[in-house]
């Protein structure tokens, strides 16, 4: 969706100058002093309100913290980067007015503060923020930087983490804020960064005549700052306001439409449309809805790489040496008698490390791909570095503890099945190990990726945040992987072994244990969007849940469900036509009124030359 109101506020935001650069200078000089105070615009849509007004200080302090890249990366002409900050200036103030009169409806009195139009959590987010900027310029000064957080001093292999994950670590804002509160400075160093922060704001005509000595929040810049997140808050709710509307216009049954469309087509492919479709699926891209005779042999799998280190590698090689008319079952017998030593670890001990959301025992929130009640605990040694903090301030130190391959599918299968699995007869070719199944406990293939992430070795982002995984080609076709994963592959998706079912076979990187992400086949026919959600999420009353959707749009966790990525795909053009309407609507009937918009171009025709 394009972003238009918050993409023109966002560059407000940037407006506070990064003092830390101008530390022993002063922007505002006394000479000049008279002259920056100058009111250079007024901005007035309703006459129940007083005007905004932008000081000539304003377009200064905006060229000097960013517009001055117009000029510098841009090939603007100083001329035309001051006439754009004023543009975006005045634009700014005439958006938040507007936001202001669209949230107060029809309210007899209207208050005009962007505050009032915010929710407890929005208010709370946005002191939080104007506090962390606070702390972080007076941080900027101090001599000796530290680092409080011992759970990020420690080093390890950087593990690729599920896509959309972030250190979302809850923060306790309330209680930054009061300490922030009670005390602004309370070391010395701390003192003396304070005092250099404070001088810049004063020296700049930014400390105010409120200021309290001691609290940085008394100053005109941390009110400005303030005022600042509010309106960004409230403009990005204006947004998502006149977005919801025209998103609501959108029916299931026009879904439906735009769902047909796509299947039409598809079903009207020729194979290599289909198998290009395939090779370039991925989460942005229409699911395939339909294979016939085209799709048959044609799937993906998952798979978890048990990684064999140099050394046993090296012993292959040296038998293969000793051995130069070796046959294939012959080399195959060799490896799984080398790869038995291999051992296996978690890899996400950097996620501990780094402080990512940990329990002491299990990964929560976007660090777990399952449901919280059966996410995958961590298998290496963990100590707990704070026994006596409370649980969202908890913060470990994790290593790495190896065991054996025999052990690892132990623990596997009890994970993935309930308990761990007889070993079958080998079923043909080069497969080590393959468990034949329908069955499995809940949440499987969400299990598989938790385990994927967990323990391969295949450890690259493309890896472990691959769609669908693998894909996997009929035998006659050109082979993109080595022999025994393709063979491997392909009996995962021939029909004789149950959907849970695994293969594990062992290839010149060691093992790789391999799992049905998707089976195409002539009974792969999804003609209607239920019929599609159903196999990928359960039978479910698709447009109850569909207006459940509409409702709680911004708050919308599951952004992966195709029925929310439809939504946005039909929805798209008609949302960025609505936000362009109200855009064009707003300027054209404040921002090019001279009676709501007053320029005093003589005030500041000095910076123009």
């Amino acid at each position: 969706m394009r972003r238009i109101f918050t993409a023109i506020f966002a560059l407000v935001l940037t407006f506070t100058v990064c003092l830390s650069t101008l530390f022993g200078c002063n922007l505002v000089v006394v000479d000049t002093e008279k002259d920056m105070k100058q009111v250079v615009a007024t901005i007035q849509i309703s006459k129940e309100r007083e005007p905004d007004v932008i000081y000539k200080k304003d377009l200064v302090i905006s060229y000097l913290n960013y517009y001055y890249m117009y000029e510098q990366s841009y090939g603007y002409s100083r001329a035309e980067t001051f006439e754009k900050i004023v543009d975006d200036l005045v634009k700014n103030r005439v958006f938040v007015q507007s936001a202001i009169l669209y949230f107060a409806g029809d309210a007899e009195t209207i208050d005009w503060e962007a505050k009032k139009y915010l929710d407890d959590k929005e208010v709370m987010d946005a002191k939080y923020s104007a506090y962390k900027d606070m702390d972080e310029l007076i941080e900027s000064f101090e001599e000796h930087k530290h680092d409080d957080k011992v759970g990020d001093t420690m080093t390890d292999n950087v593990r690729v983490v599920p896509t959309g994950a972030t250190n979302d670590e809850e923060v306790d804002k309330g209680a930054f804020i009061t300490e922030m509160d009670q005390n602004n400075f309370n070391i010395a160093d701390r003192r003396s960064a304070f005092n250099k922060a404070i001088k810049v704001l004063q020296n700049n005509e930014l400390l105010g005549d409120g200021y309290n000595a001691g609290d940085i929040t008394t100053t005109d810049y941390y009110n400005q700052t303030l005022k600042n997140y509010y309106e960004s808050a409230l403009i990005e709710n204006f947004e998502q306001a006149i977005s919801g509307e025209a998103r609501a216009k959108v029916t299931y049954e026009k879904l439906n439409e735009a769902y047909k469309e796509i299947y039409d087509k598809q079903k009207a492919w020729e194979v290599n449309d289909f198998i290009s479709a395939i090779n370039g699926l991925s989460a942005s891209t229409d699911p395939v809805l339909y294979s016939g005779a085209s799709g048959q042999g044609y799937g993906f799998v998952y798979h978890i790489l048990l990684k064999a280190d140099d050394a046993l590698l090296e012993q292959i090689e040296d038998w293969k040496k000793d051995n130069p008319n070796y046959e294939t079952k012959d080399l195959q017998k060799k490896r799984m008698e080398v790869f038995k030593n291999i051992k296996v670890s978690d890899q996400r001990t950097s996620w501990i490390n780094a402080g990512y959301d940990f329990n002491g025992t299990n990964f929560t929130g976007d660090y777990t791909l399952t449901d919280e009640s059966y996410s995958l605990p961590y298998t290496g040694t963990v100590v707990d570095l704070t026994p006596n903090a409370e649980a969202d301030e908890k913060e470990y130190r994790a290593e790495k503890t190896e065991m054996t391959v025999d052990a690892f599918l132990k623990m596997m299968e009890e994970y993935l099945y309930g308990t761990a699995v007889t070993d079958n007869a080998n079923l043909g070719g080069y497969y080590y190990k393959a468990y034949n199944t329908a069955t499995a406990l809940d949440g499987f293939e969400d299990r598989v990726k938790e385990l994927m992430f967990a323990f391969s070795n295949d450890d690259s982002d493309t890896a472990l945040n691959t769609y669908k995984g693998y894909t996997i080609s009929p035998k006659e076709d050109t082979e993109q992987w080595e022999k025994e994963f393709a063979e491997g592959g392909r009996k995962l998706l021939d029909g004789t072994l149950g959907a849970n079912s695994y293969v594990m076979v062992a290839t010149s990187y060691g093992y790789h244990i391999m799992f049905i992400s998707e089976k195409f086949g002539s009974a792969y026919d999804y003609p209607t969007l239920d019929s599609y959600l159903d196999k990928e999420y359960g039978d479910k009353d698709w447009k109850a849940e569909y207006t459940k959707l509409l409702e709680t749009y911004n708050e919308y966790e599951d952004t992966d469900n195709y029925l929310y990525k439809l939504l946005n795909s039909v929805s798209s053009t008609a949302v960025n036509n609505a936000l362009t309407q109200k855009q064009n609507e707003i300027v054209n009937t404040y921002v090019n009124s001279k009676d709501c918009v007053v320029l005093y171009e003589d005030r500041y025709a000095d910076l123009l030359k």
